[in-house]
């Protein structure tokens, strides 16, 4: 028997697509949290509308418990998790929040203040392996409606849902240039941070107290103690399939989710795809056993971070 392990580390949850309004409602699935669907309303925490396939791509919409609509869009198929095209997203009464292009890498973003008048633009990579996150800063206006930030130059600023000021810096050639600040949602300061080219050259985070800690790297992925290799080798020497359902020939995927918690413990354990409830037990305990992570980080604190693994089984 062979088992073999592909690890996807999600920092943020991943976006849903939705259905375009004009389409028709196809397929309605219920779900109580990623790819978990239920069969009951009552026990979804949202749900997806899916339409007929359109030249390859199927329109959504994802609506809260509550039938609030949240985004629409496209996907390649039901069980993708990339939007195609155009990804809109929508403020709970209703007025659009944001648009993404996904027709492109670098795809474009345009953010909306609840009055519908765009906050800003830009052309979004993402995160790098490096860490660090390199955005294109197009245009900006501030909550005034002046145009502060034109064709790469000027200066960015990004609101809360309240309206208050959460970030803002230096904008040259369309890169992060000098001193930027993020504050939290009370408006008190979080972040001082210093750019060259669209690259952190150095960051302070302040904690409720004041305290400051330095950084030079926006986020560092959660790493097993001893390294994904080591990780690896431990589920391979200590996974013991179970001979009930070796006798049976049950072969196939089990997908699992796990949070790495602040202190490098694991927590939170769920079966997203089962394949068997032995199999789907065991492939929980051999993860559990394994000893504490080196935590994932943000702004150099320890934070919470979501994993999937699946474990494919062949005989």
């Amino acid at each position: 028997m062979k088992v073999l392990i592909h690890l996807i580390s999600i920092f943020l949850f991943i976006l849903s697509a939705d259905i375009p309004s004009k389409a028709a409602v196809d397929t309605t699935i219920y779900f109580k949290g990623f790819r978990q669907p239920v069969k009951e309303k009552e026990d979804a925490k949202f749900y997806m509308q899916y339409g007929k396939n359109e030249d390859g791509k199927i329109p959504f919409k994802k609506f809260t418990s509550a039938g609030i609509l949240e985004e629409e869009g496209w996907l390649s198929a039901q069980d993708s998790v990339t939007p195609q095209a155009i990804l809109t997203t929508f403020y709970p009464e209703g007025a659009i929040k944001q648009t993404e292009d996904f027709s492109t890498p670098d795809h474009l973003k345009t953010v909306f203040f609840k009055t519908g008048d765009a906050n800003y633009k830009i052309y979004d990579a993402r995160y790098l392996p490096t860490g660090i996150t390199k955005c294109k800063f197009i245009f900006c206006k501030d909550n005034t409606g002046k145009v502060i930030l034109d064709k790469g130059n000027g200066i960015f600023r990004r609101y809360n849902e309240d309206g208050l000021l959460a970030e803002e810096g230096s904008v040259k050639d369309s890169l992060a240039e000098g001193e930027w600040k993020g504050h939290d949602e009370k408006g008190k300061l979080q972040y001082k941070e210093s750019y060259e080219g669209g690259t952190l050259a150095i960051g302070e985070r302040y904690d409720e107290s004041g305290q400051k800690t330095d950084y030079t790297v926006l986020e560092m992925l959660p790493e097993p103690t001893g390294g994904m290799k080591n990780f690896y080798k431990h589920i391979g020497k200590n996974f013991k399939f179970p001979s009930e359902a070796k006798r049976s020939g049950a072969a196939g995927k089990v997908i699992v989710t796990f949070v790495i918690e602040a202190d490098g413990s694991t927590s939170s354990f769920e079966i997203v795809k089962s394949l068997t409830p032995l199999i789907d037990a065991e492939a929980i305990r051999v993860i559990e056993a394994y000893p504490k992570w080196n935590p994932g980080k943000q702004r150099g604190k320890s934070v919470r971070v979501t994993y999937t693994l699946p474990m494919a089984f062949n005989f």
